[in-house]
């Protein structure tokens, strides 16, 4: 029977347009997944150490800072990010729940904030208190921040 076309031809059309959207939602998927890895990936590296974030991108804390927001996306920890910009110094750590929780120190007001996942259902980051520095975090602050090796 003759449709009028190649039928062979209209496969090929429809195998190429989906294959060019499989390609370009993996790109996507792929894209927004580099955070979520790195983050995953530097975790050992980053837990129950302080970090300076000093700005500089070759800065381990500043890339450790990058992946948690990006991981982290539109919540507590990002808005606040976003909103007050970047700590000086952070500190990661196992929460009571055995999720990951973020303090960030910025030394100019003195200042904690801490952020903690909430259930192993969301991996949102979200805000549990904010308290003054103590004297270890200070001094700790000045040691790795005068310190040559700080990464």
């Amino acid at each position: 029977m003759n449709w009028g076309f190649d039928f062979s031809d209209y496969f090929f059309f429809l195998l190429s347009n989906n294959m060019r959207t499989i390609l370009i939602l993996s790109s996507l998927i792929l894209l927004n997944s580099c955070g979520a890895f790195m983050h995953g990936y530097t975790d050992d590296k980053a837990l129950n150490r302080y970090l300076i974030v000093n700005g500089d991108k070759a800065n381990f804390g500043d890339k450790r800072l990058n992946y948690s927001q990006r991981f982290h996306k539109n919540t507590d920890l990002d808005i606040y990010l976003k909103r007050y910009g970047r700590p000086d110094m952070t500190y990661e750590y196992n929460a009571k729940n055995k999720h990951l929780g973020i303090q960030l120190f910025y030394t100019k007001m003195d200042s904690v904030f801490v952020f903690d996942v909430k259930s192993k259902h969301c991996l949102c980051a979200g805000f549990v208190e904010s308290r003054t520095m103590s004297d270890y975090e200070q001094s700790t602050y000045k040691r790795l921040s005068t310190s040559t090796d700080s990464n």
